[in-house]
């Protein structure tokens, strides 16, 4: 504390000297320049500050021109001039905007910072999750047809209708043969129990259908698929002997003529599939994947044989022996395993693409938003996968880190960064098939990017400042009609705006502001407002681009220079809370990107056998929660059908 006072006295003596001192808290010259008697020093004005605990902080002002032991108020609160000139008390800290107002010898400052437990750049990775989208049961699978996409089995649904895994199963069957000679004689082969014996069976899966319908569940790790085939055609070629005796050709003049029990023959195979196989779904090096865990079963059922250009003799127990031989698993193991291996990696390649298309909407093209003086500011939102976890009991959830790119040049230094506290976006349950949560820290680290970028400097003409009929302030309601307006306004933000949502409201802080007016009656030769303004935001509209209305200041803090008293002061007063509304109403509802609720894009191509095929869903197509957002402690969230965004 010794150096502190050290480093302040020396300071104050530099400035008493006549020597030309740098001023931190005089940002705008003003025309007729005031000397002031205050000055924040610890915190300085606009600093941020970080505190683990968040209970109090030390503020320091010193005060010139007012003698020793001079009792000075500090927010209200008388607190004593020391010997070198400083005044010192404790502060509460809260997160983010903290406003301290020090009043001595009819003058009055007013010093604000920001305080949070940490702070983090704009791709600071221990933000960790900032918007998540979970997804429950119905939402992976809602039992209805695929006409509109509202689940994970849907788009499953919709890529099999469209022949791409048949596609997939084409490609990756094709042509194989194997010997169905389960025994080697005269081992107990048990053919008698057939009709025929089959000593090679070909299925060509070109013409391969994929299965017609398809159910989706979430299991711990992953998803199970059920995937149902009806009447599945293969064709089919057949080598073999009929086993059984065949009828002789007798005639009239006693000539018997026995009928060849071989053949080789082509024919058809319609059979009922049904493939029960589990994906895990997962991240992998910071990509969300579905790999194929295990195919737990691949049945044959209802099977229908033909081949039709045999002789009848030999047709009949042809088909039989086949039709009896096929469902058997030691025969059919190869076709068996091939047709789930490559129908769940059909399957995991389309959940795959679902998920790695995790990300927002508002993530493919710049997005341009408007500053307190209405220049435009571009800004593009980059996100990255923090997590794909699937709990039975808890659904899918698919988190992402946001951050925003300034497309311009930062006209501002980052300060500390991003103030932050802890980021929890877990809910109790999921009331409906989808929810997505998007933290506060979106919002702030949106608001930051725009401090950075000048959004909240600039030169602000009094018809720019919109404001509604009354503006509700604390202590005061103000119709703007009736305040007398300066001609020019320069504004100018030493640190960022914060944003804080709780339940059933959002709430910006924006601090730190200067304001210097000029123009006539009480702006006659120039007013320097320090203006503090905590705005409160109580209802909300539907949409991808919600608007926040019902705002009115629950916190505002004015101080100027010179001192004014009276009717000036009233009138100045009064427009600071109009210029206060006009701010706080741009920076929740102008400057503000849409809020990037976490989506999945719906697989419009992939790639089969190294050929790039449709899959039946229009391209851009993307899945998420209804845009009903509602606020919550700390975020913003919408509960309801996955669907198309």
């Amino acid at each position: 504390m010794a150096s502190l006072r050290t480093f302040v006295l020396a300071a104050l003596l530099c400035a008493c000297s006549g020597a030309p001192a740098a001023d931190p808290d005089a940002s705008v010259p003003l025309d007729a320049p005031t000397a002031a008697v205050i000055t924040c020093v610890a915190p300085a004005h606009g600093e941020m500050v970080r505190d683990g605990t968040m209970r109090s902080v030390r503020f320091v002002a010193a005060v010139r021109d007012v003698p020793p032991g001079s009792m000075v108020r500090v927010n209200d609160v008388a607190v004593p001039v020391d010997a070198f000139g400083l005044v010192t008390t404790d502060v509460p800290l809260r997160f983010g905007l903290v406003d301290v107002r020090v009043e001595a010898g009819g003058e009055t400052e007013l010093c604000s910072f920001l305080a949070a437990p940490e702070y983090a750049s704009e791709d600071d990775e221990r933000l960790g999750t900032t918007a998540l989208l979970q997804i429950a049961q119905s939402g992976a699978d809602d039992g209805d047809g695929d006409d509109m996409l509202a689940s994970v089995d849907d788009v499953l649904a919709r890529t099999s209708r469209s022949g791409w895994l048949a596609a997939a199963l084409g490609a990756g069957l094709g042509l194989f043969s194997f010997d169905s000679r389960v025994c080697v004689p005269p081992g107990p082969c048990g053919m008698d129990s057939f009709t025929a014996e089959f000593d090679l069976l070909d299925f060509d899966t070109s013409m391969l259908g994929g299965p017609q319908s398809t159910e989706v569940s979430i299991v711990d790790g992953g998803l199970r698929v059920i995937a149902h085939g009806d009447d599945v055609q293969l064709t089919t070629h057949a080598v073999g002997e009929v086993l059984v005796p065949l009828p002789g050709m007798c005639t009239p003049e006693g000539g018997c003529t026995m009928p060849d029990p071989e053949f080789d023959t082509i024919g058809t195979v319609e059979v009922d599939v049904a493939v029960t196989l589990t994906l895990d779904v997962r991240l992998e090096d910071g990509v969300p994947v579905a790999r194929v865990r295990e195919v737990e079963s691949v049945a044959f059922s209802e099977i229908t044989v033909s081949f039709p250009d045999l002789d009848g003799a030999v047709r009949g127990p042809a088909e039989q022996g086949l039709r009896e031989r096929l469902p058997d698993a030691e025969l059919t193991r190869t076709l068996r395993g091939d047709f789930g291996e490559i129908y769940g990696d059909a399957v995991a390649s389309v959940i795959g693409g679902l998920v790695r298309g995790l990300g927002s909407g508002l993530g493919e093209a710049p997005l341009s938003v408007r500053g307190i003086d209405g220049t435009p500011v571009a800004m593009q939102l980059v996100t990255a996968p923090t997590r794909v976890d699937a709990l039975a009991s808890a659904g899918l959830s698919l988190g992402l880190r946001t951050s925003w790119a300034l497309m311009g040049v930062a006209t501002r230094e980052g300060g500390r960064g991003v103030p932050m506290t802890v980021v929890d976006l877990e809910g109790d349950g999921l009331e409906g098939a989808s929810r997505s949560a998007v933290s506060e820290v979106v919002m702030n680290q949106a608001l930051h990017a725009l401090w950075r970028a000048g959004a909240l400097d600039g030169v602000v003409a009094p018809d720019m400042v919109v404001a509604p009929d009354m503006v509700v302030a604390p202590d005061m309601v103000v119709a703007p009609d009736m305040v007398v307006a300066p001609d020019m306004i320069r504004v100018e933000a030493a640190m960022p705006p914060v944003a804080h949502a709780s339940s059933g409201a959002l709430s910006v802080m924006v601090g730190g502001l200067t304001a210097t007016a000029s123009g006539t009656g009480p702006w006659s030769g120039g007013v320097r407002m320090r203006i503090s303004v905590v705005a409160r935001a109580g209802t909300i509209s539907e949409g991808d681009d919600p608007t926040f209305g019902g705002i009115e200041l629950t916190e505002l803090q004015v101080a100027t220079v010179p001192a004014l008293s009276g009717e000036a002061r009233v009138q100045v007063r009064s427009y600071a809370a109009v210029l206060a509304h006009h701010i706080a109403n741009v920076m929740i509802n102008d400057a503000m990107p849409a809020v990037p609720a976490p989506t999945m894009l719906a697989p419009s191509s992939l790639e089969v056998g190294g050929v790039a095929r449709g899959t039946g869903i229009d391209s851009g197509t993307r899945l998420g929660t209804s845009p009903r957002f509602t606020l919550s402690e700390g975020r913003l969230e919408a509960v309801g059908a996955l669907s198309e965004r």
